[in-house]
């Protein structure tokens, strides 16, 4: 694991990250331009849309297991 620093933002949020906030209920798509997943998938080619889905049945399953 490697340390922060800080051309990598504020608590290491990604560069390019930003407030483009989403209707969404879901706090990971609403705030998704601030996540490193998102910004990982989007720079390997992943869809707004597929990145939706993803992490819609992601989270659903979640709530299967957890509630």
């Amino acid at each position: 694991m490697r340390g922060l620093v800080r051309s990598e933002g504020w608590l290491g949020t990604p560069s390019g990250a930003s407030f483009d906030f989403c209707d969404s209920l879901n706090p990971f798509l609403r705030y998704r331009k601030l996540l490193w997943s998102y910004h990982l998938a989007a720079g390997k080619g992943m869809s707004e849309g597929e990145f939706a889905d993803m992490t819609t049945a992601l989270d659903e399953r979640i709530c299967e297991i957890d509630g």
